[in-house]
């Protein structure tokens, strides 16, 4: 790949659809809450800590262990705060002007933490956010998918009610508090609390097609009518479905990293998403768990470019998708835009 394209990836305003706000705390925040908050780790360092991560995400089952430890700091408001201010400057870092976060609330109201307290957490500190770095966030609450249908529909109603502090814009339907996705209900079980959302003005948003294949995005499409689909990707061994997804303008807001370490692909030029690209389907690019997988958003678009050795246009829109059909930040594709003329 040439200097220029490089740059381009680095240095233009971007947007990240896919990332979830707990897989985003850094080794060095990560150990900080623990000492503040009496949680012992089983690591004492940095260094300790990639290494934990780095030996333990590489499945799903085994990330879900990652993720319970990481959770385990996480004890109240001023915690919330301090990781949203983080994401932020992390995010600024790389030039990205707006992030969606996926927050999992069900996971921290079960540790016995008020959801009341998060809330606040993060109205807190996306102002702090909005100011120091200019990093426009919302949020997106992530319905448990192990609950039954009357928990999903009152988690809703819930959310609705935090809408008066954050800009909570979406119910994203990812893994549940068993992890396992054969151990977690079916999208039919929560087809009423997904038309709840969409009566109430939320967006809706779904991980399917990853460790399950093709059929588990039909049935989310069929039953959940979601705006967005998070990964997807396995939509691509079905020729019907990708035409679908084409045809209905449905984003697939892809993990490209994600994949390959949880061995779905074996490697960044076998990830489908430049078939899906030259099929018509919208993709945006994201870093899912940027701390976990020891990723950021310029180094996943830059390996899909090199791997797939796609064109500036190419990566362009890759990133105008990510404005494109974002939940709330449809108006920083103008940053993008004047971005581009000047450069």
């Amino acid at each position: 790949m040439d200097t220029e394209l490089t740059r381009l990836i680095q240095d233009m305003p971007k947007g990240e659809n896919h990332v979830h706000l707990e897989g985003s705390i850094s080794p060095e925040l990560l150990l900080s809450l623990g000492e503040k908050n009496g949680v012992t780790l089983p690591f004492d360092s940095v260094e300790g800590a990639n290494r934990y991560i780095r030996e333990n995400t590489r499945s799903l089952d085994t990330f879900i262990n990652v993720f319970n430890v990481v959770n385990s700091v996480m004890c109240g408001q001023e915690d919330f705060h301090q990781l949203v201010v983080d994401f932020a400057r992390e995010g600024a870092r790389e030039n990205i002007v707006y992030r969606e976060a996926i927050i999992n609330f069900a996971v921290h109201e079960h540790r016995g933490i008020d959801p009341r307290e998060i809330v606040r957490g993060l109205a807190s500190g996306r102002r702090e956010a909005l100011e120091k770095y200019g990093v426009d966030l919302c949020f997106i609450g992530e319905l448990d998918r192990s609950v039954d249908r009357y928990w999903a529909e009152d988690f809703v109603r819930r959310m609705d009610q935090y809408r008066k502090e954050i800009p909570l814009v979406a119910i994203g339907w990812a893994l549940g508090l068993k992890g396992k996705e054969e151990d977690n209900f079916r999208a039919p079980e929560h087809r009423e609390a997904f038309r709840l959302a969409g009566e109430l003005g939320f967006y809706r948003t779904a991980h399917c097609g990853e460790v399950q294949g093709p059929e588990s995005v039909w049935e989310v499409l069929e039953n959940l009518e979601p705006d967005r689909i998070d990964h997807g990707v396995r939509g691509s061994e079905d020729p019907a479905l990708v035409a679908e997804l084409a045809r209905r303008g449905t984003l697939l807001a892809v993990c490209p990293s994600t994949n390959v370490l949880i061995g779905l692909y074996p490697d960044f030029a076998s990830h489908p998403v430049k078939y899906l690209m030259d099929q018509g389907v919208r993709v945006s690019v994201s870093t899912d768990d940027p701390a976990y997988i020891l990723t950021g958003l310029s180094h996943e678009l830059t390996q899909v470019a090199l791997a797939h050795d796609l064109s500036r246009e190419e990566v362009i829109e890759l990133v105008r998708n990510s404005f494109r059909h974002s939940f709330a930040g449809k108006h920083h594709q103008e940053k993008l835009e004047h971005w581009l003329k000047q450069n």
